[in-house]
């Protein structure tokens, strides 16, 4: 829930370049479970409900190759290994560029590295979350706030209880709107 200063859309932009250090993806992305350092939320990617793991225990943004082939989107090759929990480097498929994502009533613009996940139709990781400054992330409430040119922002997790994930669609189904 956002309490917007202005009638102008927040957009949040974080840019992935080959030279930064190999990219990291948690264990949680991988496995598709969370904990204490990321939250689930919902959101949308080009007009497609998806569900996005916050987690900044993963250095980049992350997003499945099926919700690219769906979004029809044009991806870009890259050059960096992953590095997967287990100390693995494996070749990323590609990375697309200058994404838009709407969460709930935030709109934010960042960049991914295309990579099978399980569980999660994308990742968004410390990269973009260190762009938001402070945040205080309360564990009762499921909420990641943050103030982003003097707008609070809120952003409600979702519970296992409030959610079902289909790994052959790659999208998790719930009531949400894609049209808001």
């Amino acid at each position: 829930m956002a309490e917007p200063i202005s009638d102008e859309p927040e957009v949040h932009s974080m840019a992935l370049r080959d030279a930064d250090p190999s990219p990291t993806l948690s264990i949680n992305a991988i496995q598709g479970t969370t904990s204490p350092q990321t939250r689930k939320v919902f959101g949308v990617f080009h007009h497609q409900p998806v569900l996005i793991l916050m987690d900044f225990r993963s250095s980049h943004s992350f997003i499945t190759p099926e919700l690219i082939k769906r979004a029809k989107l044009r991806v870009l090759p890259c050059s960096p290994k992953v590095s997967i929990a287990n100390g693995e480097k494996i070749s990323c498929l590609g990375k697309v560029s200058g994404s838009n994502v709407k969460v709930q009533d935030f709109q934010l613009k960042t960049e991914f590295f295309v990579f099978p996940l399980y569980g999660f139709d994308m990742v968004l990781g410390a990269n973009w979350l260190h762009t938001l400054g402070p945040i205080t992330w309360d564990f009762s409430k499921l909420t990641i706030s943050f103030v982003t040119e003097d707008t609070m922002v809120t952003l409600i997790g979702n519970s296992l209880a409030s959610m079902q994930y289909t790994p052959d669609v790659g999208v998790c189904s719930a009531n949400i709107s894609l049209y808001d």
